[in-house]
C-alpha cells in the first residue's frame, strides 16, 4: 500500500510534469516572436538586446520564450507594459508592432502620451532655470507664464469649438 506522503509526492511530480510539458509545448507569445525578429534584423544577439533594455540576458529570454522555470516548474511569464516598451525600443520595435499582436498597454508607453512628454519636458525646464543667475530666471519665468496662458487660451478656444460640434450634432439628430 502506497502511504499518504509518497501519493503526495507522486501527484505533485505528475502535475510538475503536467505544467513542464504545457509551459514547453506552447508557442513563444506574438511579442516575443516581434521581438525576436526586431533583434535579428539588428544583428544584435539577445544579451546585448538585454544589455540596452537594461535587464539580464535570462530575463530577455524568459519573456521572448513566454516561460521561466523556477525550482523546477515552470511557469508562463507575461511582462509589465513598461518592460515590453523599454525591450522594443531597445531593439527598434515600432510601437504600431505591439499594438499589432494586442499590447497596447506597452505601445502607449513606447510612443509616450503628450501629458508625459510634457511632465518631462516642464521638469528639464524647471531644472535648467533654476541654474540660472536670478535676473535671467525671472525673465525666463514670466516668459513660460505668458507661454502657459496662450497654451491654455489655445485649450479653451479647442474646447469651445468641441462643444460647439457637438451641439450642432446633437440638434440634427433630434
Amino acid at each position: 500500500m502506497v502511504s499518504e506522503e509518497l501519493s503526495r509526492r507522486l501527484d505533485f511530480a505528475k502535475l510538475r510534469g503536467h505544467l513542464w510539458g504545457m509551459a514547453h509545448s506552447h508557442a513563444p507569445p506574438s511579442e516575443g516572436e516581434a521581438l525576436e525578429a526586431a533583434r535579428a534584423k539588428l544583428g544584435i544577439s539577445q544579451n546585448e538586446a538585454a544589455r540596452r533594455a537594461g535587464m539580464s540576458g535570462t530575463r530577455w529570454r524568459q519573456i521572448v520564450n513566454g516561460v521561466q522555470s523556477t525550482a523546477g516548474i515552470t511557469v508562463p511569464v507575461k511582462a509589465s507594459a513598461e518592460t515590453l516598451a523599454r525591450m522594443a525600443k531597445a531593439v527598434n520595435l515600432p510601437a504600431s508592432d505591439l499594438s499589432a499582436v494586442g499590447r497596447t498597454d506597452a505601445a502607449a508607453l513606447l510612443e509616450g502620451s503628450p501629458t508625459e512628454e510634457a511632465r518631462r519636458l516642464r521638469a528639464e525646464i524647471e531644472r535648467r532655470v533654476a541654474n540660472m543667475p536670478p535676473e535671467d530666471r525671472e525673465r525666463m519665468e514670466r516668459l513660460i507664464r505668458q507661454e502657459e496662458e496662450a497654451a491654455e487660451r489655445t485649450k479653451v478656444e479647442r474646447l469651445e469649438t468641441m462643444l460647439q460640434l457637438i451641439r450642432i450634432t446633437t440638434q440634427e439628430s433630434e
